[in-house]
C-alpha cells in the first residue's frame, strides 16, 4: 500500500512529480456514484472548497454537503464511484484532500484511511491497480496529500473504500485529481514517428 506525502513534499525543485516524465495534474471530466446526506462525487472533482492549485500544495475549506463526498455505512455501506478522465493516460498517483473537522464526524473521522484503485480502458472492465492510505484531518482544513499508484493505462478510474477513522459516517473525502501523461492516439502516434524520420533524413542530407 502507497503512503501519502505532504504537499511539496511530493515534489522536485521544479514542481513536478518526481516519477512520470511530463506527468501532469488530471482533472477528471464526470465522477458517478452514490453519496449520502446530500453529496456527492461529483463535489470531488469541482473544485469547491478548493485553495490554490491542485498538485502545489492546496488546501480545502471545512468540509460540507457541497463540497465533499461521503457515505453512511448503515445506508450505502461501501464508498465506491467512478472517475472519467476524459482520455487514455499512463496513470501514476494523484492527490487527495480527505474529510476534515467540517463533519459530519468531528476531528475528521469520517475521512477515508486508504482506497483501492481500479483501472480500465472502456469503462466497463476493471482492474486492480493498487492501494493508497491516507492521514486524517483533525481541524477545519486539509492538506493535500499525495500518493502513488506506479504506472498503468487509464481512461476510467473506480476508487473503493469502507474505512475511517472510526467515525459513525464515512467514509468519505473531499477532492480527487490523479497525475499522469496522455497517451497519444494511434494516428498522432504514427505522425510523430514520421515525423522523427523526415528529421533523420534532413540531418544526414
Amino acid at each position: 500500500m502507497s503512503r501519502i506525502h505532504r504537499g511539496a513534499l511530493a515534489f522536485c525543485a521544479a514542481g513536478s512529480l518526481v516519477a512520470l516524465a511530463g506527468a501532469q495534474v488530471i482533472t477528471p471530466i464526470a465522477a458517478t456514484g452514490f453519496g449520502d446526506f446530500g453529496t456527492s462525487p461529483t463535489a470531488t472533482i469541482d473544485g469547491s472548497g478548493l485553495v490554490g492549485t491542485p498538485g502545489l500544495g492546496a488546501s480545502h475549506d471545512p468540509t460540507l454537503p457541497d463540497n465533499s463526498w461521503v457515505v453512511d455505512p448503515f445506508f450505502s455501506g461501501e464508498l465506491t464511484g467512478v472517475y472519467e478522465l476524459g482520455g487514455l493516460y499512463t496513470v501514476d498517483g494523484g492527490f487527495l484532500w480527505n474529510q476534515n473537522n467540517g463533519g459530519p464526524d468531528p476531528l475528521g473521522a469520517t475521512g477515508v484511511s486508504g482506497l483501492d484503485f481500479f483501472a480500465s480502458t472502456n469503462g466497463v472492465d476493471f482492474a486492480f491497480v493498487g492501494s493508497a492510505s491516507f492521514d486524517q484531518e483533525f481541524g477545519d482544513i486539509s492538506f493535500e496529500q499525495a500518493f502513488g499508484l506506479g504506472a498503468f493505462d487509464a481512461a476510467f478510474i473506480r476508487v473503493s473504500s469502507t474505512a475511517n477513522f472510526g467515525g459513525v459516517f464515512g467514509p468519505g473525502f473531499a477532492e480527487i485529481r490523479f497525475t499522469g501523461r496522455l497517451v497519444p492516439a494511434p494516428g498522432a502516434a504514427a505522425l510523430l514517428g514520421l515525423s522523427g524520420i523526415v528529421v533523420a533524413r534532413r540531418r544526414r542530407a
